[in-house]
């Protein structure tokens, strides 16, 4: 395996006329190393390694020659490691400090909702500006005192640009900075990008041939982000999506597998409306069906890893642009609705069936196209099924948790599958601070992760 030289300098120690160095590097072992806050060395050792295994491995040098571990107080070699506890070491009268650790620490940054080149949203130079102060800042965490970690990987959730945008050239211009230094971004699409989901907005656009002009615009954007993401991340993205749908135009999921963590990614949401109206959308082409992802995402969980392993067994955090909850029992709050086959019509607590796809085959998780229209309690209960189908899914995953945006304040919730598991939902407010409906601080989330494990913290940060 490639073996990565640890060769950074601890403290403000001096050995003539060049700052003093004390490298260790392992025999067969890829490793990676952080500077910490407290002028540590962070040395990050491959999943499931045994700290107190390694001496027969390790050389040691300072200033780049070779020193007897013998030579050193204490003996690395045999001083016991314990888990991110700081080991100082002294030779030749000079100290040197180490912590040390069975896997990859890393920082997850999102924000959502920037609206850019919107009216109520953030200018493409103002967003530029924050993208790289996301870059240029540190991260501490109370769970992991002494860590200072960068922006690792940076996610958008959602509500890109100005609605119906013809181009996506001011979201790409605002985010340019992320590749510029070649950091892993990926981006969503939210209901100001998505037709026909926001058709109760928009609906001379909602199902004509403009309308399939600006989603393909949004998808396009959403693809070229997670293609250039995966280059500079080191990953392959995985599109989950209905295979009878329009390979086309499918408003299509993806995941990846990141510093041994798996994402999981939905375009506004997991389970879309079904629609058969007018031209943008038909039957034939199939581009919304919830039974047809549900499917498809029970079955990547099927898929294995080069270990044998299940992907069930990776952690995982799950992202989109709509919360499971974002007003308790609230069935007009948009949040709710997505889950809901149903338009806006009615008294705002009632909603006319779209039809969907297959319908004689979605008594579980659609709607029943005999009925045009649902009662309040009706609507409730067929958003809640297909809460809990969500939810099932996700807690068959190793620690979950699941990111979100859209409702425009700083929240979280527990959410319950069947099986009395639970996990957390945590929303964001928007990176512009436009309208938000509670008082806390905080646009952007932070997010300790451990390959292995998952989420170790989530803080909220300003921008």
């Amino acid at each position: 395996m490639k073996k990565k030289l640890l060769s950074m300098c601890f403290g403000l120690l001096f050995c003539g006329s060049a700052m003093a160095q004390m490298e260790i590097t392992f025999n067969g072992l890829d490793t990676e190393t952080l500077t910490q806050a407290d002028g540590s060395q962070l040395i990050q050792l491959p999943d499931g390694t045994d700290l107190n295994s390694l001496g027969d491995k390790m050389t040691i040098k300072v200033n780049d020659v070779v020193v007897n571990a013998e030579d050193i107080t204490p003996n690395p070699k045999e001083t016991f490691i314990t888990e991110m506890e700081i080991e100082t070491f002294v030779y030749d009268g000079k100290a040197y400090s180490f912590r040390f650790t069975a896997g990859q620490y890393f920082t997850v940054v999102m924000f959502s909702d920037p609206h850019v080149a919107e009216g109520s949203g953030i200018s493409v130079a103002d967003m530029q500006t924050k993208a790289t102060n996301m870059i240029n800042s540190t991260y501490t965490f109370d769970e992991l005192p002494g860590y200072e970690g960068k922006a690792d990987i940076v996610f958008c959730l959602g509500d890109m640009d100005e609605d119906n945008a013809g181009s996506a050239s001011n979201f790409n211009s605002a985010m340019k900075p992320f590749a510029d230094a070649e950091i892993p971004f990926i981006t969503l699409t939210g209901n100001h990008d998505l037709l026909p989901d926001y058709y109760w907005n928009n609906g001379d656009l909602t199902y004509n041939s403009t309308g399939t002009s600006h989603d393909r615009t949004s998808l396009n954007a959403v693809k070229n982000h997670y293609n250039t993401a995966a280059t500079n991340g080191g990953f392959t993205v995985d599109r989950i999506y209905d295979t009878e749908c329009d390979a086309d135009f499918v408003i299509e999921h993806f995941a990846f597998k990141y510093k041994g963590v798996r994402f999981y990614c939905a375009n506004n949401y997991w389970f879309q409306k079904s629609h058969d109206d007018g031209g943008l959308f038909s039957k034939s082409e199939k581009t919304y069906a919830a039974d047809g992802t549900i499917d498809a995402l029970k079955a990547y969980l099927e898929n294995k890893n080069s270990d044998g392993t299940s992907y069930k067994e990776d952690p995982a955090v799950w992202v989109s642009h709509y919360p499971f909850y974002s007003e308790a029992n609230n069935f007009n709050d948009a949040s709710a609705r997505w889950w809901l086959d149903q338009s806006n019509s009615g008294d705002g607590y009632e909603g006319r069936c779209l039809m969907p796809v297959d319908a004689a085959s979605s008594e579980f998780y659609g709607a029943d196209s005999s009925v045009p229209v649902y009662t309040s309690d009706e609507g409730r209960a067929i958003a809640e099924k297909k809460r809990k189908a969500l939810a099932d899914i996700i807690v068959q995953t190793k620690n979950p948790r699941h990111f979100s945006g859209h409702s425009h304040k700083n929240d979280g919730q527990d959410v319950t599958a069947n099986n009395g598991v639970s996990f957390r939902d945590h929303t964001i407010q928007p990176i512009t601070n436009t309208g938000v409906s509670n008082s806390q601080e905080g646009n952007t989330f932070a997010v300790l992760c451990k390959s292995g494990v998952g989420i170790i913290a989530v803080k909220r940060v300003t921008f």
